[in-house]
């Protein structure tokens, strides 16, 4: 089977590059020829990375990100836009785990699942005109 889609070329952006899956796909998709930015909260790991990858011929770049704030993620795509243009993927890798019922976490804790998830509605709205479906 081949891919019909082709990365050369375009720039990713992996959440949760720092380690594990989110590193392996940043390596995966550097090796596909794509500009690739690693997003994650420990920035002296994904430098690492990122340089690794410069140093074997592709294009990377660090940058701090924590996904649960709008802040943070902002900053980051005004970082990888500023390095290689517009993104055009984004491997959202990152995340935050609660493993407790809500009686036991109270409302702090289910609150930081509802933060995660609005941090990201201000990209959508500002590129939703950039996607093929409109939506």
């Amino acid at each position: 089977m081949t891919a019909t889609h082709s990365l050369a070329g375009r720039t990713c952006l992996v959440t949760g590059a720092s380690s594990g899956i989110g590193a392996h796909l940043a390596r995966a998709i550097a090796a596909a020829d794509a500009r690739v930015v690693l997003g994650a909260r420990r920035t002296a790991l994904t430098e690492k990375i990122a340089s690794e990858i410069r140093r074997d011929g592709g294009e990377a770049l660090a940058v701090p990100m924590d996904v649960t704030s709008e802040k943070s993620v902002a900053q980051a795509f005004s970082s990888a836009e500023g390095a290689f243009g517009p993104v055009d993927t984004v491997i959202a890798n990152a995340g935050v785990s609660r493993h407790l019922t809500l009686d036991r976490t109270g409302r702090s804790g289910a609150a930081a699942g509802v933060r995660y998830q609005f941090a990201w509605r201000p990209l959508d709205r500002e590129r939703r005109g950039a996607c093929d479906d409109g939506g």
